[in-house]
C-alpha cells in the first residue's frame, strides 16, 4: 500500500479521453490535493470526448492536457505519435509515467506501452512506471487506498456521458477499486491497483511477453 505515486511530477500517457480517470483518477486527485503537477497527453479521441475530457479533469485536478487528436485505431506504426511523445517527455521530466499496463485488451493501449518500450529502448530514463487496466484487470503489485476521495472519482468518470452509454465504465472502475479493498483488508473501501516497474523492468517484461516468442 502506498498513499501516492513515488514522485510530484507526473506525466500520464492516455490512449483515450477517459482512461486516465479510469485507471488512476482517485490517485491522481490526491496528487492535486498535495499541488502536484499532473500532465495528461491523450493520443485519440474526437472533439465531443475532448469536451468530457475538460469536465473529468478539471474535477480530478490534472491542470495541464494535452490532446493529439489520432483516430482510434491508428497508433500502429505512427511515428509522428512516437515522435510527440518524445517531446512531451522531455517537455516534462516526469518522475512518474503513467498508462494501461501493457497486457491491458485494447489495440490502442498496446500501442502506447510499444510506443514507450521503444523510447525507453532508445534513451534511458529514471522515472517510475505505474500500469492500470481498464479492459483486464491488472494483477497489481501496489495499491493506493483512494477511499477518501472515491466520491470525486465517481463524478469525474460520470462526465464520459457518451462512452457511459455503451459500457458502465463507472461500475467497471469502482468494482475493480472496491474488489482490491476487499482483498486487502484493514477496512480500506476503495483501492486503485498498479504494476509498478523501472523501465529496465518494463522493458524486461514487454520483451518477454511480445518479442521472445
Amino acid at each position: 500500500m502506498e498513499e501516492r505515486f513515488k514522485g510530484k511530477r507526473i506525466l500520464s500517457l492516455s490512449p483515450h479521453i477517459d482512461d486516465d480517470v479510469i485507471g488512476s483518477g482517485g490517485t491522481f486527485y490526491k496528487h492535486f490535493l498535495e499541488g502536484e503537477k499532473i500532465t495528461s497527453l491523450y493520443l485519440c479521441g474526437d472533439e465531443k470526448r475532448k469536451k468530457e475530457g475538460e469536465e473529468a479533469a478539471r474535477i480530478i485536478g490534472i491542470k495541464s492536457r494535452i490532446y493529439l487528436g489520432y483516430p482510434e485505431r491508428s497508433l500502429k506504426k505512427n511515428l509522428e505519435a512516437e515522435e510527440r511523445v518524445k517531446e512531451v517527455i522531455s517537455e516534462v521530466s516526469p518522475e512518474v509515467v503513467v498508462l494501461p499496463f501493457l497486457l491491458d485488451n485494447h489495440p490502442d493501449h498496446r500501442e502506447v506501452n510499444r510506443i514507450l518500450v521503444n523510447l525507453l529502448k532508445k534513451q534511458g530514463q529514471n522515472f517510475l512506471i505505474y500500469g492500470y487496466g481498464v479492459w483486464l484487470p491488472v494483477y497489481p503489485n501496489l495499491l493506493v487506498d483512494i477511499s477518501g476521495v472515491v466520491e470525486v472519482k465517481k463524478q469525474a468518470i460520470e462526465k464520459y456521458k457518451s462512452q457511459i452509454k455503451s459500457r458502465n465504465y463507472l461500475e467497471q472502475a469502482l468494482s475493480i477499486n472496491r474488489f482490491w479493498a476487499i482483498v486487502k483488508g484493514r477496512k480500506i473501501k476503495y483501492a486503485e491497483p498498479f504494476f509498478r516497474a523501472t523501465p529496465k523492468g518494463y522493458i524486461e517484461l514487454w520483451k518477454r511477453i511480445y518479442e521472445n516468442k
